[in-house]
């Protein structure tokens, strides 16, 4: 049933004039269905040509199938965000091929506060 939805707003996105973002959260559902993963390869892979930004959101990276598919999928993206994880960083290190740096950072990174500005 998720996949006839997706679909569906997907051609609608496609079909309207101008710029449109298809946010899709807790996107690990649609991540981890085998029968999903071919409909988001083909989506993300087209989204460029419709102007249609899609994006996938998760809490945690940890919650994605790793999987050769939606390995694809990642590389298709020309943005990731990753905010700090109490997860296991390594997995996510060979994940998104993040340097000692960013594994660091994702690691140790600060909530943000209003009293420092951010």
């Amino acid at each position: 049933m998720m996949q006839v939805l997706f679909n569906a707003v997907y051609e609608r996105a496609k079909g309207t004039e101008g710029k449109v973002v298809f946010a899709i959260d807790e996107a690990h559902y649609p991540m981890n269905d085998s029968s999903s993963l071919d409909f988001l390869e083909t989506a993300v892979r087209h989204s460029r040509h419709n102007e249609v930004s899609l994006q996938l959101i998760t809490q945690t990276g940890g919650e994605f199938a790793l999987t050769p598919q939606t390995r694809t999928i990642a590389n298709l993206c020309s943005i990731w965000i990753i905010h700090r994880v109490r997860e296991e960083t390594e997995k996510l290190a060979e994940w998104f091929g993040l340097s000692e740096r960013e594994v660091n950072w994702v690691r140790t990174a600060k909530a943000g506060n209003d009293e420092e500005g951010f």
